[in-house]
């Protein structure tokens, strides 16, 4: 049962004064469940990788009764080299959100997704690539003859993906450092929330998180993807409430997609009203991401 059906059970079955320490409680056993998805899916590349992972974990357990009405990343305290079964090495920053964005069941179907619609030689887009755990999986599976186009807006995020590309003595991926958006050419301020860089959106504000900004240039998908021929099989936008605006700029490079996931969030539907007046017949993959294929 995933968390929001759950709560919803507890609000209709828990008097009041009890909710807050009902959620609290499933707060910290769900926090315990990603610490456990943690020790079964990723391992260190070394003896001090694996000792670093260890800390982490023992650690996990106690730093998972802090803060239960707020979201907790999963952390490493100092910077290692993990390996991820069938995917690959990541070189993973401490005190960051980087270790849950390389944990394959945080978001499974999506993995599911780029699977079965990825082959040998097939043109894969990853827009919002961050450190690359999506674009070192579809670098795998396209091989030599297939290419990987690897979109990142923030200068740190983007120089860890490209540790993590050599890391893996990959060739087929490109790595194209930029800002989506409807229009080419406009400076804009992103904002990161602290240590979590997969949150980093030029669209949306930290939510009272402390924060910081950094200035990045904006590019279409059609302007970057101009010289790249033939037809892409798969893109995958993850961009923090920037997706339509992305979608807004690829009008050309749309017609030569044949399927498209995406993220968006609840109360969000203009990236999805924007696929399907394109073509595209929607499906979803979990509570925040789609799949749309051209119809």
């Amino acid at each position: 049962m995933s968390k929001r059906p759950l709560r919803s059970t507890v609000k209709r079955l828990v008097p009041a004064p009890s909710r807050k320490v009902v959620r609290r409680a499933i707060t910290y056993f769900g926090r315990l469940r990603i610490w456990r998805s943690v020790a079964a899916e990723i391992d260190g590349a070394t003896y001090r990788d694996k000792r670093i992972l260890l800390v982490a974990r023992r650690r996990g357990r106690w730093t998972a009764l802090r803060d239960l009405d707020l979201w907790q990343d999963p952390h490493l305290l100092k910077d290692a080299t993990v390996t991820v079964p069938g995917i690959g090495r990541f070189q993973v920053r401490a005190m960051t959100d980087d270790l849950y964005h390389v944990l394959p069941s945080r978001e499974a179907h999506v993995v599911s997704a780029v699977r079965a619609n990825l082959g040998e030689g097939s043109t894969f887009v990853d827009a919002g690539a961050n450190i690359g755990f999506f674009t070192i999986l579809a670098a795998g599976i396209v091989g030599p003859r297939g290419r990987v186009y690897a979109i990142e807006m923030m200068p740190r995020t983007a120089d860890r993906l490209r540790l993590n590309i050599a890391e893996n003595d990959l060739t087929n991926v490109a790595v194209l450092e930029h800002a989506l958006s409807a229009k080419s050419g406009k400076e804009v301020l992103a904002t990161v929330p602290e240590h979590k860089f997969g949150r980093a959106s030029i669209v949306n504000d930290a939510g009272g998180e402390s924060h910081s900004t950094i200035s990045v240039r904006t590019r279409t998908i059609d302007e970057l993807l101009v010289e790249s021929a033939g037809p892409i099989d798969l893109m995958k936008l993850d961009l923090e409430g920037a997706e339509a605006l992305a979608l807004k700029g690829a009008a050309e490079v749309l017609k030569r997609v044949r399927a498209i996931i995406f993220e968006q969030l609840r109360g969000q539907s203009e990236a999805a009203e924007l696929l399907e007046q394109s073509g595209f017949r929607l499906s979803t993959l979990d509570g925040n991401n789609f799949l749309a294929l051209r119809d």
